[in-house]
């Protein structure tokens, strides 16, 4: 049992004993701490009186603040899951431009690309469920998010290369490198989870 559980419990006999109308009764309970100093063998004992119209405020309060963790916490679950659907896509997209050869020059090369462009486009369409998680991440205010919306606009901007040649590729895929950081680095560093 927690001392929080016996403090509510003691103050629970407490009130059911009371027979007057009194409200401020009071009861004594004893916190132990163990002394700084080894040498010293005796526990220090430290006596407090509460009343029970404090312990039941400050019950309602903690409850109040347990309520508001709480929808903070699931708050920022659905934010991990964002980012994390949003960073699996980029990191897909980084796979497909991986495939492309790279220096290459010619019809291959710029078919591929463009083709790899066309599907990012059509993924980031202001439709589309990337886009929207997007800006819902914007909109709940995710810490450094700004930064990956930029980088969006601008990997976006890109997309529209009428001939693509090994340079452009290599913008790209220097683009979705530094997406996968700062969303890698938002999810260890806000989030506390490794990617």
């Amino acid at each position: 049992m927690t001392l929080f559980d016996q403090i509510y419990s003691d103050c629970i006999l407490c009130s059911r004993s009371w027979q007057g109308s009194h409200l401020d009764i009071w009861f004594d309970y004893k916190m132990t701490a163990k002394p700084k100093n080894e040498d010293n063998a005796d526990l220090v004992m430290r006596m407090e009186k509460l009343s029970i119209i404090s312990v039941i405020k400050s019950i309602k309060e903690f409850k109040s603040n347990i309520r508001e963790l709480d929808k903070q916490y699931d708050t920022m679950q659905q934010q991990l899951e964002d980012l994390q659907f949003i960073l699996d896509v980029v990191l897909k997209w980084d796979d497909d431009f991986r495939k492309v050869v790279r220096f290459s020059q010619g019809v291959p090369h710029m078919r591929s690309t463009k083709e790899i462009c066309s599907n990012i486009k059509t993924a980031m369409i202001s439709s589309g469920e990337f886009d929207r998680t997007v800006q819902i991440l914007v909109k709940e205010d995710v810490p450094c998010f700004t930064r990956v919306s930029g980088l969006l606009t601008k990997l976006k901007s890109r997309l529209d290369e009428r001939a693509p040649n090994a340079k452009f590729s290599e913008e790209i895929r220097q683009l979705l490198g530094e997406l996968i950081g700062t969303l890698c680095t938002i999810i260890n560093f806000f989030y506390d989870q490794e990617s």
